[in-house]
């Protein structure tokens, strides 16, 4: 229910309202809490407001610098997906590259972690092809790596 409502209310653009629901939660660093945030930093992608959506996102990652508690890892993973994607979407490509490193690094599930390589590959060919010779060259090796991993 609580979701439902809050959903219902990002949609509507009424962030006075959402931001009031989620600081009544008794433990900012929950879960629960967590998903409330990054409900609200999606709904901000949505609305354009792009600086608040992933400032959101930039404090839920730095609590984890070594990657995901054991509780959290299909979460963590599943928002560092997200919020590559958004990254990309907003042309910050350089962005997106650290984040997937850094969800690989956390050291995810096997098919997870593939899938994290495959998307980071393609986005190391998309920047390598616009890239003076200097910077593609490091590039290409990282994806030559990848290939050689995934294989």
């Amino acid at each position: 229910m609580l979701f439902r409502s809050l959903d219902s209310s990002i949609r509507r653009g009424e962030w006075a309202k959402v931001l009031a629901v989620i600081n009544a939660e008794p433990d900012q660093t929950s879960q629960t809490t967590w998903a409330l945030k990054l409900r609200l930093a999606d709904g901000y992608f949505a609305w354009g407001k792009y600086k608040e959506a992933r400032d959101i996102y930039d404090k839920f990652f730095a609590q984890y610098p070594g990657g995901p508690p054991d509780q959290l890892k299909t979460f963590y993973y599943d928002s560092a997906y997200k919020f590559a994607q958004m990254l990309m979407l907003m042309k910050d490509d350089a962005a997106a590259l650290k984040v997937y490193r850094m969800a690989i690094a956390g050291n995810p599930p096997r098919d997870t972690k593939r899938q994290f390589q495959a998307d980071l590959a393609d986005l190391l060919i998309k920047m390598a092809d616009t890239s003076p010779p200097d910077v593609r060259g490091p590039l290409i090796a990282e994806v030559d790596k990848i290939a050689s991993e995934l294989m």
